[in-house]
């Protein structure tokens, strides 16, 4: 892995980085194809020869007086199989997040974004749809008296995915919360 990072002034920055890994014996799930109607079986096997290879891109900066923070990165993944001649289970081609964020005093109103694009292949539905994910979570922070008070929305639009097949990513849900020191 290689990456540079440079900071643009005192409000901004770029981080880049590209990473490349071979596996010998890399260890995947694999579908006994002698499965019934009402059970699955799933043994881990090893890949012979993999790789994984990719590029990531992160990029912040603060504007309106420093008063908004806006910060977002992509990643681009690359893995392969070698012996079978195609991608590794359970990885997307394309990830990003956005994470926007209002400074206010001591209030603090962040937004982050996160898309993952379709897996290419999985190892046990492979017949099932499968769609990129689309994840929006929503947060305001305010500290007062020397605690830190949260509230949020994770998966604020309710939108259905799943990172595992048939497993259903997170609903939206509510998240409240304190943090402080003593």
């Amino acid at each position: 892995e290689a990456g540079l990072r440079q900071t643009l002034g005192d409000a901004s920055y770029v981080d880049a980085a590209v990473f490349h890994s071979d596996y010998r014996d890399f260890v995947e799930p694999l579908v006994d194809l002698a499965q019934t109607a009402s059970r699955i079986v799933v043994s881990f096997q090893n890949v012979d020869d993999a790789h994984i290879r990719g590029v990531e891109l992160a990029a912040g900066t603060r504007l309106l007086s420093r008063r908004l923070l806006l910060e977002g990165g992509l990643t681009f993944l690359d893995s392969e199989d070698h012996g079978l001649k195609r991608p590794l289970a359970y990885r997307p081609r394309w990830s990003t997040q956005l994470s926007p964020s209002l400074h206010l005093g001591r209030c603090v109103i962040r937004i982050d974004y996160r898309y993952a694009s379709r897996l290419q292949r999985v190892a046990i539905y492979a017949n099932d749809q499968r769609v990129a994910q689309h994840e929006l979570n929503l947060r305001l922070q305010l500290e007062r008296a020397g605690m830190t008070w949260s509230a949020g929305v994770n998966n604020a639009l309710n939108y259905n995915y799943t990172q595992l097949e048939r497993n259903l990513g997170e609903i939206r849900s509510f998240v409240v919360g304190v943090h402080g020191a003593f």
